[in-house]
């Protein structure tokens, strides 16, 4: 996170991917209170950063996921599956 200033939006969005994983604009605006272009910006230096992925290749509708996440939860599904197959 070199270089993002101490009160930068992005630092208010990394404790929400804990409970929510994938993110957009909308989401921000309305959980976070961001403005568009302050999660915008935000959303742009934690992809740079190699925080989120930006998943949709689109220009509208955009989705940041954070992968290492996702793949935590998938691993701890697997194990879940595995137990419940037994």
């Amino acid at each position: 996170m070199t270089g993002i200033r101490a009160d930068a939006a992005a630092w208010k969005i990394l404790p929400t991917l804990a409970g929510q994983p994938a993110v957009n604009v909308r989401y921000l605006k309305s959980a976070l209170g961001l403005g568009e272009m302050a999660a915008l910006r935000a959303l742009d230096a934690l992809t740079e950063r190699d925080v989120l992925t930006e998943t949709t290749g689109k220009s509208r509708g955009r989705v940041w996921q954070h992968r290492a996440i996702f793949e935590v939860l998938d691993s701890y599904a697997s194990v879940i599956r595995r137990m419940s197959a037994r």
